[in-house]
């Protein structure tokens, strides 16, 4: 867990779509992305939920902008002290 990121770039590998992050509160390295929600069939284009828990199509733009924590970048193993 990151207690005090001093200042350095959240983005660990540029401002990507997926990146991944350092970011107080969350593990080393957590994955920064939209959060799929699946894909819209009438419309042909995969759907999001941003910031407000709303649906919206993924585009670059939408992606970029609802970025979020999500998932866990390292097992449950390595978490909990190592190996054993």
């Amino acid at each position: 867990m990151v207690t005090n990121a001093d200042g350095i770039s959240q983005d660990i590998f540029g401002n990507s779509l997926n990146s991944n992050r350092i970011v107080e509160g969350q593990p080393l390295g957590v994955s920064f992305l939209a959060k799929n929600t699946g894909v819209d069939l009438l419309i042909k284009l995969a759907i999001i939920y941003d910031l407000a828990g709303q649906k919206t199509p993924l585009t670059e733009k939408s992606a970029l902008a609802n970025r979020r924590a999500v998932g866990k970048p390292n097992p449950e193993k390595f978490q909990t002290g190592g190996i054993g």
